[in-house]
């Protein structure tokens, strides 16, 4: 656990190689297929895919603002990472959404370096992430 405030604390979530070809994959991917086939049986696959598509394209964007204003504003940075988190739930990617209110609470704290490594770690592993979801639909 890494403590990220007063009185709070995240998980941190480790990475495996499980993946075809020995990548590394974070334990995200169980949950996020766990989600994707969730959304397939509920509505149907092509919602299921395009809802994915919709995560990369928004989380995509909402990082890009992130390091703009990770050296520029505490509290925009503060509401970025609190999208990012939300965005990351809404697909099952926990540990993602984890690492996102990490950032958050650094952020409020005005820890520009550690919401720096933060933002880091963040990115790749979203860059991960996106590489392995075209598999879920297979």
């Amino acid at each position: 656990m890494v403590e990220i405030g007063p009185g709070r604390v995240a998980l941190e979530v480790h990475e495996r190689a499980d993946a075809p070809g020995g990548a590394a994959v974070s334990d995200d991917l169980v949950a996020v297929r766990g989600r994707y086939q969730e959304l397939k049986a509920t509505l149907d696959e092509e919602v299921a895919r395009k809802s994915l598509e919709m995560f990369q394209q928004d989380w995509r964007a909402v990082l890009d603002l992130a390091h703009t204003s990770l050296h520029a504003a505490a509290p925009a940075l503060e509401r970025h990472a609190h999208r990012l988190a939300g965005g990351a739930l809404e697909v099952g990617a926990q540990g993602l959404a984890a690492d996102c209110k990490q950032l958050e609470g650094v952020a409020r704290a005005g820890d520009q370096a550690a919401a720096a490594r933060c933002l880091s770690q963040i990115e790749a592993r979203f860059q991960r992430l996106c590489a392995v979801l075209p598999t879920l639909s297979v």
